[in-house]
């Protein structure tokens, strides 16, 4: 399972932790933006890394760590 997805919209995390997740931290499924300040993200297994966005797929949106 992932920790958070979204296909629209724009979402801030700020502060804590995603860790333990399944297959990415953020799944984008869609033009949604996220923006993470301060998060701790650790723990993925079976990704080749924590967030699927448009950096893998054109079209999606971006999770920016700030």
């Amino acid at each position: 399972l992932d920790a958070f997805s979204a296909a629209k919209g724009k979402a801030r995390f700020s502060g804590g932790a995603m860790t333990g997740f399944g297959r990415y931290a953020v799944k984008l499924t869609g033009p949604a933006e996220v923006s993470m300040s301060g998060v701790e993200v650790s723990g993925g297994r079976g990704a080749a890394g924590a967030f699927y966005d448009g950096k893998i797929v054109p079209g999606l949106g971006v999770v920016r760590v700030e």
